[in-house]
């Protein structure tokens, strides 16, 4: 390295594997993801993922007030609930930069329900219903944050709006089934 600094980033690459192998990069996710759900550790993030969002961490470097690329990462983040202090950071430049994406508006409104200002992502996110009424993924995310704010009748609506508007590629019908099943809404 001659004598030079270089920035790291960590990047976990351990798949789940049920074996604990020395060599191994993090076999201790494997027992700790044991202990607290009962489940084999898998990597939620793909290789491609990973790459991608070295791509976009280094596209802020070119270009640090890119609406789209604070909005992609931030999101990416808060839906792994990591970084959220720094993605809600970012969502507020992108959304100041372009108030009028309503994919920036559901961000921003996601990252005020995952710091626990739910009043305020309800307000947020009824604006984004009102932009683009049949957005399977905003509705769902509408009717977590009621949910969480005891509207539960007004959520199972949302969700199962966001149910049948959904197509395969939001990846998100399962998880609606799921919720409208444990709260008996189906």
């Amino acid at each position: 390295m001659q004598g030079k600094i270089y920035r790291a980033v960590g990047i976990e690459t351990q798949r789940g594997c049920p074996y604990t192998c020395t060599f191994c990069n993090s076999p201790s996710n494997n027992v700790i993801y044991k202990n607290e759900v009962n489940k084999i550790f898998h990597r939620k993030k793909s290789i491609k993922r990973v790459k991608a969002e070295l791509d976009f961490l280094q596209s802020l470097k070119i270009k640090r007030d890119s609406p789209n690329v604070l909005n992609y990462l931030a999101y990416g983040w808060i839906e792994r609930d990591i970084r959220i202090d720094e993605s809600f950071v970012m969502l507020k430049d992108a959304y100041n930069a372009n108030p009028d994406s309503h994919y920036i508006l559901d961000s921003l409104a996601w990252a005020y329900f995952k710091k626990k200002d739910f009043v305020k992502a309800a307000e947020l996110m009824e604006e984004v219903i009102d932009m683009v009424p049949g957005e399977a993924i905003s509705l769902d995310h509408l009717g977590d944050i009621y949910f969480a704010i005891n509207r539960k009748r007004e959520a199972a609506y949302y969700w199962k709006q966001a149910r049948d508007l959904a197509t395969p590629e939001d990846k998100i019908i399962e998880s609606i089934e799921i919720k409208l099943r444990k709260y008996n809404a189906s």
